[in-house]
């Protein structure tokens, strides 16, 4: 009698493992989505500050180069340079 309350209390114990289980899964699933979507937001945030660094870099470079090209405008190199760009070469 003492043996088939020990396999009947097995059982049941498997039972409880197996509905434990099912309950760790779906609790895992939801951990993976939860970091799934931290990561696609600090992703998406440090794309968008890179994007901004880069478009204030090329804003800088491009008044770095207005500003030479207007101070050697007075030379006639520069105006050479804007006659072979009209003709195509």
């Amino acid at each position: 009698m003492s043996r088939s309350v020990d396999q009947e209390w097995m059982s049941q114990a498997k039972k409880g493992e197996q509905k434990k289980s099912l309950g760790q899964s779906g609790q895992t699933l939801t951990e993976y989505l939860s970091l799934l979507i931290l990561i696609s937001l600090v992703a998406v945030g440090t794309v968008g500050k890179l994007g901004r660094t880069i478009k204030r870099q090329i804003k800088s470079a491009e008044e770095k180069i207005d500003s030479i090209t207007y101070t050697s405008s007075r030379g006639d190199k520069t105006h050479e340079m804007n006659q072979r760009d009209e003709e195509g070469f």
